[in-house]
């Protein structure tokens, strides 16, 4: 029986059994899907409670969002046949990781922890986990499909797309700006990017941003704001009260979490004597006051920095800053997960997805949910209700200018996603969004959060720990705006929702068919869509993933977070009831004119809809008479849990369903599994026509690359250590 949080690092090279069905017979070409497996400690999802030495495991309850890559591929270059290929992907970072792994003789002073969403070593710095999206690229000089990995955080690497292991980073460390806490060097440092950088098929460019966040009055990964320094006397009463209430495990699991972190700072502050003959209480207290007092008084020169990078293959990346249009800096204060393009314009945007401390936290006092709890508490924000769109003119990004200005665009919701018409006629730009309204997708639930219930709340459900916090607290919208560039004007705002057959009165049984609706909306697909030889002129047609409401999946915490969100159309008590009852996934059609939903598939309760991706039909052919359109005329492969049976003896099966893109409501056409494909969370997709061999000499020298960032370390001792430490266990396996 497979649990619903699972995942397998196992690598596989095995064809798909059909369980429901037929393979289409013109279906064509290889999708690749990138998922996260957990770390070299969990073997996999979930995260254990414990380590193997029976010590509480302080990865237990990570996001699963924070895990390494694994990239699936699909092949349908064999009729009537599908196989798969899957490999992890292991940048640098991995393989310092993998060498510091718990319960090596390393671990103690390089290994690796998992951060909330980010995964830090304090000696080596940040790992590039590379498990978000796939983009397909060619360049101008060979006409040979590749493709980049990426992240948030972290160079893109290419893969290979055959053997699907990786080849080299895009740029130098030195040619990216780094994002560093202020009083530690990194070997491996920060880099602030977008997990979707543009490729434009047409002119063979690649463009990405690179963006470091102001710092003034910070010192640490994030903006800790002056509201911290208001609450210092919380933080003290707080812990104060928690330590109090702790047993004598976990006294010294905190004070020893705190001196471990003391000892990373080399800047002057009080230093607490554990000799001293005070209460633990007070030396953990004031420790935590003065360092708090120390972080915000810590001044730093470093300032807001947004710069668009363009590549087309070779060493040389050109880089442009961005600024306002009065020229002050822009200050990306969440993060730029998404980025697209048109014919004339980059759109960029600071996208809803907040990185702040409380999801930079995940389990750093194991022994103690209550301290953790406290901790997430005083540090936690909201996403912000709006977005801010940034559009450069590309005529602009000329060889002999160092500075662009943008134009700034204020959409009125969050949005996370979004995608963009290649034609932009009369300097009027489309683009079509995905609204998580009153969502945030860097939320998880922790084991000690309650879900919300009426009387009274309970526990999580077991062995959900981790798992997306995404219950919805408002309708989730599709939107459509037009933008005049030049002229600085919205011509068209549509935003597009629909809550589907249900009652809205006090009722908490399940409805038998709620129909189309916009709950949950979240990753898209259409024809073309990140193409390496196609731009999407016009999208007519967009494919949703709509998750429905899932109980299990709506904290307390993200309740109070967001139960006064000001973007509300659903009240409050119908998004209580509507929990209760909960809303089963949809697949949709959105015709992108008439700004509806055509066709939809409604999935049985308790199926989960992941990754999606357009496959087209081979050997399209417009028919009049069959009304014949090339939006449609394709396939939509889903990646699947479907969970069978009934609490607590539930069993999640993994399947891919490949419905007919002009008929959704048919359902699936095809349903393919295999006892060895195990996975949990996939994210984006991409499509290629066909596999060829690399012909690109393109390769960063992967040491000289890493000890440029070795030199730059103040101690002759740690650049002998780590010059040591990785030439032994990380350049080896790129020479």
């Amino acid at each position: 029986m497979q649990p619903l949080v699972s995942a397998s690092r196992e690598e596989l090279d095995i064809e798909l059994l059909v369980k429901e069905g037929q393979i289409p017979t013109d279906i064509y070409g290889h999708v690749f899907v990138n998922s996260s497996v957990g770390s070299v400690n969990s073997n996999g999802l979930p995260y254990p409670k414990t380590t193997p030495s029976g010590k509480a495991n302080s990865e237990y309850g990570s996001p699963i969002l924070n895990g390494d890559s694994m990239v699936f591929r699909f092949d349908f270059d064999k009729t009537g046949k599908v196989t798969l290929k899957s490999r992890l992907l292991k940048p640098p970072s991995y393989y310092a990781d993998l060498a510091s792994k718990q319960g090596t003789a390393r671990h103690k002073k390089y290994g690796f922890s998992n951060m909330g969403i980010s995964r830090i070593s304090f000696e080596l710095g940040a790992s590039n986990l590379l498990s978000t999206a796939l983009t397909p690229f060619k360049t101008k000089n060979e006409d040979c499909i590749r493709m980049l990995a990426t992240s948030d955080l972290g160079r893109p690497f290419e893969i290979d797309i055959n053997t699907l292991k990786v080849i080299t980073p895009i740029g130098t460390n030195e040619q990216w700006q780094a994002k560093n806490v202020p009083f530690i060097d990194w070997v491996f440092p920060i880099h602030q990017t977008s997990a979707h950088p543009s490729f434009d098929p047409i002119t063979k460019e690649l463009f990405t941003v690179n963006y470091v966040k102001g710092s003034k009055n910070t010192a640490s990964l994030i903006r800790i704001g002056e509201g911290l320094i208001q609450k210092r006397n919380a933080i003290k009463n707080h812990f104060k009260h928690a330590v109090l209430r702790a047993n004598e495990v976990s006294k010294n699991e905190i004070y020893s979490y705190f001196t471990k972190l003391h000892s990373k700072a080399d800047y002057n502050q009080s230093k607490i004597n554990q000799d001293e003959e005070i209460s633990f209480v007070t030396k953990t207290s004031t420790w935590i006051k003065n360092r708090f007092k120390n972080l915000t008084n810590l001044k730093t020169t470093t300032e807001p920095i947004l710069y668009l990078m363009k590549w087309e293959g070779d060493e040389a990346i050109h880089i442009w800053k961005l600024t306002q249009e009065n020229g002050t800096p822009i200050n990306i204060l969440q993060c730029m997960h998404q980025t697209s393009l048109s014919r004339d314009y980059i759109l960029l945007i600071d996208a809803s997805f907040k990185v702040g401390l409380d999801v930079l936290m995940n389990n750093p006092f194991p022994q103690n949910p209550n301290f953790n709890k406290i901790l997430r508490e005083l540090v936690a924000s909201k996403q912000f209700p709006y977005t801010k769109m940034y559009i450069v003119r590309r005529q602009d990004l000329t060889e002999d200018t160092d500075v662009v200005k943008v134009k700034q665009f204020h959409i009125p919701i969050e949005t996370i996603h979004f995608t963009t018409n290649y034609e932009n006629p009369n300097g009027q730009v489309t683009f079509y969004t995905a609204n998580n309204a009153g969502a945030c997708l860097a939320e998880w639930v922790r084991y000690y959060d309650k879900i919300v219930n009426f009387p009274k709340d309970t526990p999580i459900e077991e062995g959900t720990a981790g798992i997306l916090a995404v219950g919805e607290m408002d309708i989730a919208r599709m939107g459509k705006f037009v933008v005049d560039v030049e002229n600085e004007k919205f011509i068209k705002e549509k935003l597009y929702h629909n809550i589907g057959n249900i009652k809205q009165e006090e009722n908490t049984e399940q409805p038998q068919k709620v129909g189309a609706h916009t709950w949950g909306v979240g990753l898209y697909t259409h024809r073309d869509i990140i193409s390496e030889s196609a731009p999407h002129s016009e999208i007519k047609h967009i494919y949703w993933q709509c998750s429905g409401i899932e109980h299990r999946r709506l904290t307390r915490f993200v309740y109070n977070s967001y139960k006064n969100y000001p973007n509300r159309i659903v009240p409050l008590k119908d998004i209580e009831n509507y929990t209760l009852q909960e809303i089963p996934a949809t697949l949709t059609c959105l015709d992108t004119e008439k700004m509806e939903i055509i066709d939809f598939y409604e999935f049985p309760r308790n199926n989960e809809i992941r990754a999606l991706q357009f496959i087209p039909r081979k050997d399209t052919k417009i028919n009049s008479a069959k009304k014949t359109i090339p939006s449609t005329d394709g396939y939509i492969l889903c990646m699947m849990i479907n969970g069978k049976g009934q609490k607590p003896n539930v069993d999640y099966e993994r399947e891919i369903w490949i419905f007919d893109a002009a008929n959704l409501q048919k359902g699936a056409i095809c349903i393919l599994h295999h006892p060895s494909l195990i996975y949990f969370f996939t994210l984006h997709s991409a499509w290629i026509p066909y596999l060829e061999k690399r012909k690109s000499d393109y390769q960063v020298n992967l040491r000289r690359d890493y000890q440029s960032q070795i030199e730059k370390l103040s101690s002759k001792k740690k650049r002998k250590e780590l010059h040591k430490f990785m030439s032994e266990h990380v350049f080896p396996f790129f020479e």
